[in-house]
C-alpha cells in the first residue's frame, strides 16, 4: 500500500527525512535496508528518537519486511540505539549476519526483535513482530 502512510521506495534509495524523523509508515525490505535507513538518518539528523514521539511513543514509524515475518520498529527508538545497532552491524559485517531473534518481550508476548548476539533487547531499540510467535526463534 502506498500513500501518506506508507513510504515505498526503490531498494538502495535515500529516504527524505521530516524534521528529522523518518516518516511513518516507512517500509524497508530486509534488515540491510534497515541498516542503511538507520545510518541516513543518524548522519542526517540530530533528532533523540527515530519518528517524531508526540502522543504516540509506542506507534511503529518503520516496517521491515522479512521473507514470512513483519516487524515494526517504533517511533520511540532512540538515537543511542539505532547508533548501537548501526555500529553492531558494521562489526559484524552487516545487518544480515547479526544474530535476530524474536523473544518475549516485558509481558511475556513473544514478539520483539532483538539483534544482539546475548539475545537480550538492546535498551531504548523498540522493534516487534507484527503478530507473535509462539516461541523464541529468528525472524524470518
Amino acid at each position: 500500500m502506498t500513500g501518506p502512510d506508507r513510504e515505498e521506495r526503490a531498494s538502495g534509495e535515500a529516504i527524505s527525512l521530516v524534521n528529522g524523523f523518518v516518516p511513518g509508515g516507512t517500509v524497508v525490505r530486509g534488515v540491510a535496508e534497515l541498516e542503511r535507513l538507520l545510518s541516513h538518518w543518524l548522519l542526517a539528523s540530530n533528532a533523540r528518537t527515530v519518528g517524531h514521539v508526540a502522543r504516540f511513543g509506542g506507534a511503529p514509524v518503520i516496517t521491515v519486511r522479512l521473507d514470512e515475518d513483519e516487524f515494526r520498529l517504533n517511533r520511540d527508538t532512540s538515537r543511542a540505539a539505532a547508533n548501537e545497532f548501526v555500529r553492531a552491524a558494521i562489526h559484524a559485517g552487516g545487518a544480515a549476519k547479526l544474530r535476530w531473534r524474536v523473544i518475549a518481550n516485558k509481558k511475556g508476548r513473544i514478539n520483539r526483535v532483538t539483534y544482539r548476539a546475548d539475545g537480550h533487547a538492546a535498551p531504548g531499540w523498540f522493534a516487534h513482530l507484527r503478530e507473535p510467535a509462539s516461541e523464541s526463534r529468528a525472524p524470518g
